[in-house]
């Protein structure tokens, strides 16, 4: 009888005490240290209450059946503390792989919006820069002048300075600078 209550002992403390370390790695894990140092600690006392046991067993103390039962009690909540620390480890730890992938996601999002913030503030910036000119331009079919919003005729290169980011610079081309200055060379062609 003792050998099988000193089995049971053995397996009861070999399961208290991977419980125990499971427990450790928990407070890791979730981050909560007091209440899971608390069952670790209840863990390892349990730990020690059994090693007294197995010390009677081993020195010939004698134990009657209640105390088998009691050990196959303790080594079935101890089998049952196991069971329930490996499932709840990796819920925990699928929590803490969800919360990362949140945080890393956030990361990102908050990226990306201060990439299209500054993105809006060059497209505000650069379409106030633009003036834009579209639509149907009455224009003087005899002498060019275009007739502005306002109804009033004016020069073609004013409207176009006026309505756009367009600058002029004058010259003559070659048809006009034949007709006006018939006897000038210019650019050493006729």
């Amino acid at each position: 009888m003792s050998t099988a209550i000193g089995l049971v002992v053995v397996a009861a403390v070999v399961t208290q005490i991977v419980v125990a370390v499971l427990g450790w790695r928990l407070i890791r894990i979730t981050g909560r240290r007091p209440a899971w140092v608390v069952i670790c600690v209840a863990l390892l006392l349990m730990v020690f209450r059994r090693i007294a046991v197995l010390n009677g067993v081993f020195t010939g103390a004698s134990f009657g059946a209640y105390d088998l039962a009691e050990e196959l009690i303790a080594f079935g909540t101890s089998a049952l503390f196991l069971i329930g620390v490996l499932g709840i480890q990796s819920l925990f730890e699928s929590i803490r792989r969800a919360k990362d992938d949140l945080e890393a996601e956030v990361t990102e999002r908050r990226r990306v919006q201060q990439a299209n913030e500054k993105l809006i503030e060059d497209l505000q910036e650069a379409l106030a820069q633009v003036k834009k000119l579209s639509g149907m331009l009455p224009i003087c079919a005899s002498c060019k002048k275009i007739r502005n919003d306002e109804g009033y005729w004016e020069q073609i290169e004013a409207y176009i300075r006026d309505h756009s980011e367009v600058e002029f610079s004058h010259g003559l081309c070659p048809e006009c600078a034949k007709r006006l200055y018939p006897g000038f060379r210019l650019n050493g062609r006729d």
